[in-house]
């Protein structure tokens, strides 16, 4: 079985990342012209659950330029809600979440690229009740919100 999942899915490869966990991807040909997509979970920034990370790169790595965007979006996560924050309408539920301790309602639950060569990246925030099912997801690039819709 191990052999056939290899040949059709590629070798499972994994890298230590110390900011966003163990990174994993399945390599079919170690060719660096390739995209293959890097996948880790890991509890960062004080957050009360796992975040999903999903970046590009190709058989060696992720790509760096992707790597530091989330990096940069991770150790500015206070931040990046402030700025989420100011862009909601008057009118949003979550406009007071924010603006308190929203690390008790709300985690940062994905990250993951909209383009593969530009840092820009969907980023979503969940509730931490598993029964409710809104959210506010982000369009972040080159260290600024460009969008902000909320379910």
């Amino acid at each position: 079985m191990n052999m056939l999942l290899k040949l059709l899915f590629g070798k499972s490869t994994k890298i230590q990342d110390e900011k966003i966990g163990e990174l994993k991807t399945r390599i079919k040909r170690d060719n660096p012209s390739i995209n293959y997509t890097w996948t880790s979970v890991k509890v960062v920034a004080n957050q009360k659950k796992e975040t999903c990370f999903i970046i590009e790169g190709n058989s060696v790595g992720p790509h760096k330029q992707q790597l530091n965007a989330v990096y940069s979006i991770v150790d500015n996560l206070e931040n990046l809600v402030r700025d989420v924050m100011s862009k909601l309408p008057d009118k949003s539920v979550y406009k007071n979440v924010l603006r308190g301790e929203w690390k008790e309602e709300l985690y940062l639950s994905a990250i993951y690229p909209t383009d593969i060569w530009h840092p820009r990246f969907e980023i979503t925030f969940e509730q931490l009740d598993e029964k409710a099912s809104s959210y506010i997801s982000v369009t972040w690039e080159n260290g600024n919100i460009t969008e902000v819709e909320e379910d």
